[in-house]
């Protein structure tokens, strides 16, 4: 008897593998994925916010990767126009993350978990040359009243606009990889970053009929409204999404 009950252990722990070897397969043919030979990993991608990123992954077991990537934020510029003057908008700054990826069935599905240096920002900027006038009504910049009745810019009056987040924050995700070639493969990543509120600083500069413009009760107190206006819809922002597409080499 003890023999036979040694030979039903043996039985089951074969038929255990055999299954594990089965369920590994299947999830080759699921996620396409063959495991990387070398330790060894090197990426380019595009993502909705982060733009084109760059990154390298070293193998520190086969459930755990160590990455490092470089992302330049995506790039957006627009030029909009009020009364005579020129307004513009743009995005500046990248963000730069170091996560673990958990690979739970040593496979193509993975999950991550990082830090993130954030740089990323919206800004925004115009200029009101030195000697416009108006006669009737206000001098408006970016929509904020410079002066009433009459006004003239006897110094160039510019605004500077900029929205960030906090610098740093925690960056969650999962994604997948595909094998196209023995080497190369399609990553396809899905998450979130944490960076909380974004906040608005405006800075106005120049001199309205000799009087600097941030003497201004007028102007001070626009520039506080717009602020808190600003403020009011800052908690929609303060989860940004992580969209992102690349592909990857393993050497």
């Amino acid at each position: 008897m003890p023999y036979l009950h040694s030979l039903i252990v043996l039985f089951g722990l074969l038929l255990l593998n055999i299954h594990k070897c089965q369920a590994n397969e299947q999830l080759d043919a699921i996620f396409g994925y063959t495991p990387s030979e070398t330790p060894l990993n090197v990426g380019i991608g595009f993502g909705v916010l982060e733009g084109m990123t760059f990154e390298g992954s070293i193998e520190i077991n086969p459930h755990i990767n160590l990455r490092l990537a470089h992302a330049q934020g995506v790039k957006y510029k627009k030029y909009d126009r009020y009364l005579d003057y020129d307004y513009r908008y743009y995005t500046n700054g990248g963000m730069t993350s170091l996560m673990l990826d958990y690979f739970p069935f040593k496979r193509g599905f993975f999950l991550s978990f990082g830090y993130v240096r954030n740089n990323f920002k919206i800004q925004g900027d115009s200029q009101i040359p030195e000697g416009s006038s108006y006669s009737f009504g206000g001098m408006e910049l970016l929509g904020i009243n410079l002066i009433s009745l009459s006004a003239t810019a006897t110094q160039d009056i510019t605004l500077d606009g900029k929205i960030r987040w906090k610098e740093s924050g925690p960056r969650f995700s999962l994604g997948w990889f595909f094998d196209l070639t023995k080497n190369l493969n399609l990553k396809m990543e899905f998450g979130a970053l944490f960076f909380g509120e974004p906040e608005l600083y405006l800075v106005t500069s120049g001199e309205v009929n000799g009087e600097n413009v941030n003497n201004i009760v007028e102007v001070n107190e626009e520039k506080e409204q717009q602020i808190k206006s600003f403020d009011k819809d800052a908690s929609k922002y303060d989860i940004l999404p992580v969209v992102n597409v690349g592909l990857n080499y393993r050497f």
